[in-house]
């Protein structure tokens, strides 16, 4: 695992995802276990970190655009304080329901957008970061390596043939000591 950039959903890799509902408030959020040490070793690691999160809560009208822009703005400087991550570039959203666009994942879009405001990262080894087969398939359309993130809150369906890991924190760890072992 050699990636020089990585797509990482939000909600079951990041965060907490919350059953039968949206995060509306910074409240609401609960980070994963080893999150922030995670985002200190990944920034080592890797050249850039985007988060990509599917947010159709705001189509639904169970949550406004200002709660997920607010909320992915903690996100960020929460995990800039704690870690001192300086490779976190920002958090890219979908804010639309099922079927209406071609931003929300598994479909290309986000990281498109992504490739379109930092055009370097596109020619770079990337990796998509994931708890879903939106997640999995999103990486497959582009040509993406996956790693499927199995925490107590993700969904716990295996992916045959893909790494499995039980946080960001176990990520970050094989991939430190695959660098350590290549040098």
């Amino acid at each position: 695992m050699k990636s020089e950039v990585l797509y990482v959903d939000r909600d079951g890799v990041i965060n907490r995802r919350i059953e039968g509902r949206y995060i509306r408030d910074i409240s609401d959020l609960v980070f994963e276990e080893g999150v922030f040490e995670a985002f200190k070793e990944l920034d080592k690691q890797v050249k850039h970190i985007f988060i990509i999160t599917n947010q159709q809560g705001v189509a639904k009208g169970e949550q406004s655009l200002n709660d997920v822009v607010r909320v992915n703005q903690y996100v960020i400087d929460r995990i800039r304080a704690e870690s001192g991550c300086g490779v976190l570039r920002g958090v890219f959203f979908c804010p639309h329901g099922e079927g209406y666009c071609w931003c929300r994942k598994p479909c290309p879009g986000m990281i498109i957008r992504i490739w379109n405001i930092f055009p370097g990262v596109k020619h770079m080894r990337g990796m998509v970061v994931g708890d879903s087969w939106r997640d999995y398939f999103l990486a497959r359309v582009l040509g993406l390596e996956f790693v499927h993130v199995r925490s107590d809150s993700a969904e716990t369906r295996y992916i045959e043939g893909v790494v499995a890991v039980r946080s960001l924190l176990e990520l970050a760890e094989i991939m430190k000591r695959g660098r350590a072992e290549s040098q």
